[in-house]
C-alpha cells in the first residue's frame, strides 16, 4: 500500500502583505490591457475580489503559479493550491475540483 505524505504548512511573518504587494502588482501590470483579442476585466474583478478579502484577513485560495505569488513566496514543496490562512500557507490540493470528461 502506498503510504500518503503530509504536506506542512508554511508560515511566514508578513506572508498577507507580501501577497498583497503580489496582487496589486498583478493586477496593475493587466489592468487596461484589454484588446479585441482578450478582455482582462474579468480577471481585474477577481484580483479585486481577492484584494479586498486579503485586505480583511479572510482565507484566501492561491495557486502556485500566479495570483500574486512572488519569488520571495514560500511555498510548500509539491504543492499546486494553498489556502492564506492568516500568514500561512495551509496545502489545499485536495480542495481542486476534478473534472472526467468522458470515458475512456
Amino acid at each position: 500500500m502506498a503510504r500518503r505524505i503530509r504536506l506542512e504548512a508554511v508560515a511566514v511573518d508578513g506572508l498577507r502583505d507580501l501577497l498583497i504587494a503580489g496582487t496589486v502588482a498583478a493586477l496593475e501590470r493587466i489592468e487596461g490591457s484589454s484588446t479585441d483579442v482578450y478582455d482582462f476585466r474579468v480577471e481585474c474583478a477577481r484580483l479585486r475580489e481577492r484584494l479586498a478579502d486579503l485586505a480583511d484577513g479572510n482565507e484566501v485560495l492561491f495557486r502556485r503559479w500566479g495570483d500574486g505569488v512572488t519569488p520571495d513566496v514560500e511555498w510548500p514543496a509539491g504543492v499546486h493550491m494553498c489556502r492564506l490562512v492568516g500568514d500561512s500557507l495551509i496545502p489545499a490540493d485536495s480542495e481542486i475540483v476534478r473534472v472526467n470528461h468522458g470515458s475512456v
